[in-house]
């Protein structure tokens, strides 16, 4: 699976941002909660509808990432709601993602995702467990361009592909919910293990591109 990262030099920085973000998204609740939780209570139907389209949207379109949001749906909505939430926008978006690559095919998908990264997700795709493989896949991949892919791929069929993309789902959805649970002392000391990581992530990155040439 670490094929599929190690030519994506800013994957660290953009597990960072998002992470930093999703913090960023409790500090501002505990601050506006209350206005927050009055117009949800007064627009409780569009503010379901918003939640859902936004991730549906983040895997259209493919630089977008909702996952701050999901802190914010957890302090609204409480986790199971939010994880229900969440699994139903990204799979609705996933599908459209996957539809689009099936009727415009290849020159569309091509200005969305660099050539390596189709490359190596088809390969693993084709040559393992197609069902797991796609779950595992969503699991890691929920926003990276991952449905347009397998789009392409003709022998992913989309009942595969719908099963599969909501059980991958499901775990990141919770693990996401339950971290948005978290005080922010603990958030914050996870963001800080989090710069390590991702320090060590580019150093090692830029340390393997060096030896390659």
């Amino acid at each position: 699976m670490r094929y599929l990262y190690q030519d994506h030099p800013n994957f660290g920085l953009s597990v960072f941002a998002t992470m930093t973000l999703f913090i960023g998204v409790v500090v501002l609740f505990q601050q506006y909660e209350a206005n927050v939780l009055d117009l949800v209570r007064e627009e409780a139907t569009l503010s379901v509808l918003l939640f859902v389209g936004v991730f549906a949207l983040s895997i259209v379109a493919v630089p977008v990432s909702a996952v701050p949001l999901i802190a914010l749906g957890v302090q609204v909505w409480g986790v199971w709601v939010t994880v229900l939430l969440s699994v139903v926008g990204w799979t609705w978006g996933a599908v459209m993602a996957f539809w689009i690559a099936r009727y415009f095919g290849e020159p569309l998908v091509r200005h969305l995702l660099s050539e390596d990264i189709r490359f190596q997700i088809e390969h693993y795709v084709t040559h393992h467990r197609i069902f797991w493989t796609i779950a595992v896949l969503r699991a890691i991949l929920p926003f990276d361009g991952l449905s347009y892919v397998l789009g392409l791929i003709p022998h992913v069929r989309f009942g595969t592909f719908l099963a599969a993309t909501v059980i991958g789902l499901v775990p990141f959805c919770v693990t996401m919910a339950y971290l948005g649970t978290l005080p922010l002392s603990y958030l914050l000391t996870g963001a800080g293990l989090l710069v390590v990581l991702v320090g060590l992530y580019v150093f090692t990155h830029r340390n393997h591109r060096l030896k390659k040439y």
